[in-house]
């Protein structure tokens, strides 16, 4: 009992069973949300665009904004989620949303500084929720199903966007054209429903409580879990509360009162973060650049809404592959499949034009979709407790913000030429493998917090 970790009452004493479940139910809903909202405002660009004429400049600030919410946002969340918990965050970002519900009051709108508002509103409440679902799924499930569970809540953001892209079917006449106040309308519900599931059914990491030195209450978090799981669960013993309390001692003491933003960048953590944060600044400059102009290349080529539609559902299948291998090969050799593939696809794109365009993007959303899916548990599962939400929160402000150049950059180069975005992403693809390849850490069916040699 000696050296019993958290890892080893998640896996032997809890088990996977219903709280998992309930938890991933809830928080899946969010992820829907959030993926809904986000494919939304891609088809609006384009609609928008031609429906107010905007000028290109008004263009590249409609797009930014969103990511300057998503910016604060992810920082406001690194900074307190790790002093509040991941429950309060949810439900705080729950309410929020039902409070301010941006898709509804988005079929209000009248003229572009209305709409600006709104977007940044949304990119905020967006950069909370988009960390903190995958963390708090992660820090109660069962190491050897870890990497599963998070990819598989990673997929219901893709439900997210099909669900708009269906229903953009009827209320659309194209990609560039027809009634987005009635989609806007139709797609508003469900942050009721998130809200209130997630003040009844969810529950506080027992695993944060216990890092944050709150012994009492994680010990009764794990025997509410445990009781919940299996009727016939004992309680753990004065043994293993010992065991867990020089877990925390060993994994924890001494990083809990230095935690700070500049702890970051310490011997420990300094690896990890500046692979992260060059990872999510060069992937986010990329995504962004061509999620941006997908819909008015499509419009220009005269493809469908149907068309668009398979270059999202193609995601899924990527999304189940992973789940199938993410916890026997690790997330890494997944990772680097997926670059050096959409390198290629991406070149392709560019070379041949239209003559390739829906192949070689439904090829490169495959493996993009891989890439990012694998890219989450890696960076949040490198950092221990006291740093996950900080080290993730970060990670995605850092890309976010590169979301504030990205329009500017690609809008620019798309206006010369609409496929050299693609030329871009092909040589970003290669930097993106070059520092996968040198990642240092990879916890596949490892416990999440563990001590680590000095690493170069």
């Amino acid at each position: 009992m000696n050296n019993l970790c958290f890892d080893d009452i998640l896996s032997k004493r809890i088990k996977f069973g219903k709280v998992q479940i309930q938890t991933f139910f809830i928080i899946s809903l969010l992820d829907i949300i959030d993926g809904s909202e986000f494919m939304f405002l891609q088809l609006m660009n384009a609609i928008i665009y031609k429906e107010w004429s905007l000028s290109l400049g008004q263009l590249i600030i409609l797009t930014t904004i969103f990511n300057l919410g998503q910016f604060i946002g992810a920082m406001f969340y690194g900074q307190f989620s790790d002093q509040t918990g991941r429950k309060s965050m949810i439900v705080s970002s729950c309410l929020l949303q039902v409070l301010n519900n941006t898709m509804f009051l988005t079929a209000f709108v009248q003229n572009l500084p209305q709409l600006l508002i709104l977007r940044f509103l949304f990119g905020f409440l967006f950069g909370i929720t988009s960390p903190v679902s995958s963390i708090l799924m992660a820090e109660v499930t069962p190491l050897h199903i870890r990497g599963q569970f998070i990819v598989t809540l990673q997929m219901m953001c893709i439900v997210g966007r099909m669900w708009v892209l269906l229903l953009a079917i009827l209320f659309l006449d194209s990609i560039a054209s027809g009634n987005w106040r009635a989609l806007a309308i139709t797609n508003s519900v469900q942050s009721i429903i998130c809200l209130i599931g997630s003040i009844i059914y969810l529950h506080e990491s027992p695993r944060f409580l216990i890092c944050q030195g709150k012994i009492k209450e994680g010990i009764e978090g794990i025997n509410y879990m445990g009781r919940i799981n299996d009727n016939n669960y004992v309680d753990l013993s004065d043994e293993e509360v010992q065991s867990l309390k020089q877990w925390r001692q060993i994994i924890f003491e001494q990083q809990f009162e230095k935690k700070s933003f500049k702890d970051l960048f310490n011997e420990e953590n300094l690896p990890i973060t500046w692979r992260a944060y060059s990872l999510s600044i060069i992937a986010m400059l990329m995504q962004s650049g061509l999620y941006i102009i997908i819909p008015f290349l499509f419009d220009e080529e005269e493809k469908t809404l149907l068309d668009l539609f398979y270059t999202v559902l193609i995601e899924i299948p990527a999304v189940l592959l992973v789940v199938c291998l993410i916890d026997r090969i690790g997330r890494l050799p997944i990772i680097l499949i997926g670059t050096v593939t959409s390198a290629i696809a991406v070149f392709i794109i560019w070379y041949w034009k239209a003559r390739f365009l829906l192949l070689g993007l439904v090829t490169f959303k495959f493996f993009n979709r891989m890439i990012f899916i694998s890219f989450t548990p890696l960076v949040l599962e490198s950092y221990s407790t006291v740093y996950r939400s900080l080290g993730t929160g970060t990670t995605i402000a850092f890309g976010s913000a590169t979301g504030f150049i990205s329009p500017a950059i690609i809008l620019h180069l798309y206006e010369k030429d609409n496929y050299s975005p693609f030329l871009v992403s092909f040589f970003i693809l290669i930097v993106m493998t070059i520092i996968f390849a040198t990642y240092p850490r990879d916890l596949t069916r490892k416990p999440l917090d563990i001590k680590f040699e000095k690493e170069d």
